[in-house]
Order: C-alpha cells, then structure tokens, then sequence
C-alpha cells in the first residue's frame, strides 16, 4: 500500500537498495492505492505519500501491478457478497492475484517460464510499465466454492468485463465523451486443462465481437 508510512517510505527504500544492489534484476511490485476522493481516511498525508512513491514506482520499478482500494472493496461488496469488507477479505484478493499471476514462475510451462518473457509483451516502453489486473472466478469461503464447467472463451471473456477488473476504470464515461479505451497488449494466465487451439479459437471471436479494442498501431 503506497498510502502509508511503511508501504511509501520503507517501500522506496527498499526499490532503491535492490536496484542498487541487483542492478540487472527485474524488480516486479504489485502496489495498493488509496480510494479516490477519500477524506476520512487514518492517514492524513496519504496524498502526497503517494505522489512521493509515484515516482520511486516510475523510476526503479520495472513493472508495476496496479491495484486500488476501491474496485478492491466494490469486488467483496458486489462479487463475494461481503457488506463490509475487512482488511482480511481485502488482503486476501491481492494475495490471489499475486499467486496466479506468478504461477507460471513456480510451475514452469513450455511459455512465461521468467519475469522478462511474462513482461516483454505487456511493456511497449520502459517507463509505461504500470499494468492492470483481473481475476475470475472469485471465492472468499473454501466451503463455498463450486466446480462449474465454463470454457475458455467465457473465462477470457469475463476477464475483460470490468466487474472483474482490481482497478477502477472510467470506460463508460470516456465513451460518452467520444473516446475510445483500448488495450496495448492482453496477457490472460488460465490454470487447468486445455486445449491450445481452444485459446486461439477464442482470441479469434473475442477480436470478431469486438470486446476488446486494441491500439492501431499495434502488432
């Protein structure tokens, strides 16, 4: 979290003494922001905490995973069914996403096997490294989970709607001002068993049905 003392200070004091130290790594972070327009927040500096941190995460980061406190509470409150979500329930969403976005680099694959292949294509430019993520399907409660059969169209599929997404986005505002969202590059990790083909059968009719625009100048 980039709102606090701990997560700004310590957080870009850290960033600094691994590129310091381990030059030629890749560092990879996966920050919390504070909610938007928030005023009765513990933490009265939060504001410029995070602008502070903004630009250790610009210069010394190589990759950022954006998450932030709002579309993090509105996930608990609309997906999980939770009224009022605690640090727990929150804390448990980002440690999710960290451990399936990383899985590949655990259980190595015959693709994504390293941080510079998972990030190489979702990195046009050094400093454009600040990435989105979404998770589905979600659970809160082991007891409550249920096995559905689904197909990997309707998991990338509902990857892209925005109920699902761990950031707060404005698409629906920016179209009905005559703008266009699009998406540099997408980069879906789906666990289990599956055929190939099925993925790019599937990238095929997302592109078909338009639910994901792409820039126009990309490959």
């Amino acid at each position: 979290s980039i709102a606090g003392g701990t997560g700004s200070g310590m957080g870009s004091y850290m960033f600094e003494a691994l590129n310091d130290r381990y030059s030629k790594k890749l560092v990879q972070s996966y920050s919390v922001f504070p909610n938007d327009g928030e005023s009765n927040s513990d933490v009265v500096v939060q504001p410029y905490n995070s602008i502070l941190t903004l630009k250790r995460l610009t210069l010394e980061a190589d990759c950022v995973v954006v998450l932030d406190n709002n579309a993090l509470n509105r996930i608990a409150t609309d997906r999980l069914r939770i009224p009022k979500p605690d640090f727990h329930v929150v804390n448990g969403l980002v440690s999710t996403v960290m451990a399936a976005s990383t899985a590949t680099l655990r259980y190595p694959s015959y693709m994504n096997n390293d941080l510079v292949g998972l990030v190489a294509s979702l990195i046009p430019t050094p400093r454009c490294h600040f990435l989105m993520t979404g998770y589905t399907p979600l659970a809160y409660d082991l007891a409550e989970r249920s096995v559905r059969k689904t197909t990997v169209l309707d998991v990338m599929r509902r990857l892209l709607q925005n109920k699902n997404m761990m950031v707060s986005t404005r698409e629906s505002a920016m179209r009905l001002a005559g703008r266009n969202p699009c998406y540099i590059s997408i980069l879906n990790i789906i666990q289990g068993e599956m055929d190939p083909t099925q993925v790019h059968k599937s990238l095929q009719r997302i592109r078909e049905r338009k639910l994901a625009n792409f820039i126009p100048w990309g490959p």
